[in-house]
């Protein structure tokens, strides 16, 4: 099976999703699946086999965070020259409208990993965060963002994929709570083969 993966980060940024990205291609690959991972390049990207990287159009570089040139022309013309079975996307937003948009053009099944409940992230927004503190009129207004704009927006995208995948049978509890009607499957992220060899020199330590 020819499997896309598109996400905003990747290598080398450090976090969850770059993390579960790289685990599940690897492991789908050892099963024998060909799998290409459209990720933006950033500070530090290397080349990679079967990693499409795309231009940037933002970087704070202090946090090592970027935002991608979701329209990038490299990534559907990987999608020209290949005929994937599959789309997984790990983002509903920015590369999320380039999954959809891929989705529907070329009549690819879409499935989404939703890694993170981004209405918990607000506050890292300056935006945001001086609306929650300010006066009443605008701290509802907060409110309202966090508890109506983001959920629904949400539900508006699982709405266009096949399957939702949550790495934890509690997010999914919560996307149902929210009325997410697309099919849910626990998907756990996986662990690396390093994290089973034995050291007998750290053995010793311990």
């Amino acid at each position: 099976m020819k499997i896309a993966m598109l996400t905003n980060n990747y290598k080398p940024f450090i976090g969850g999703v770059p993390i579960s990205v790289e685990r599940l291609a690897e492991g789908l690959r050892s099963l024998g699946h060909q799998v290409t991972v459209f990720a933006p390049e950033g500070a530090g990207w290397e080349e990679e086999p079967d990693v499409v990287r795309f231009r940037v159009l933002y970087e704070w570089r202090d946090k090592g965070l970027v935002i991608g040139n979701f329209s990038d022309s490299r990534i559907e013309k990987r999608f020209r020259e290949e005929q994937f079975d599959v789309i997984h996307v790990h983002h509903p937003v920015v590369i999320g409208f380039t999954a959809v948009y891929l989705s529907k053009k070329y009549g690819i099944p879409l499935a989404y990993t939703y890694h993170t409940r981004y209405e918990e992230y607000l506050h890292y927004f300056k935006l945001y965060e001086r609306m929650a503190a300010g006066r009443e009129p605008v701290r509802n207004a907060a409110r309202f963002s966090r508890d109506v704009l983001v959920p629904g927006y949400l539900n508006t995208f699982t709405d266009q994929c096949d399957t939702v995948f949550v790495p934890t049978a509690s997010m999914k509890e919560c996307l149902v709570k929210q009325g997410v009607a697309t099919p849910l499957e626990v998907l756990p992220t996986g662990i690396g083969e390093e994290a089973f060899k034995r050291d007998p020199e750290r053995e010793r330590e311990i």
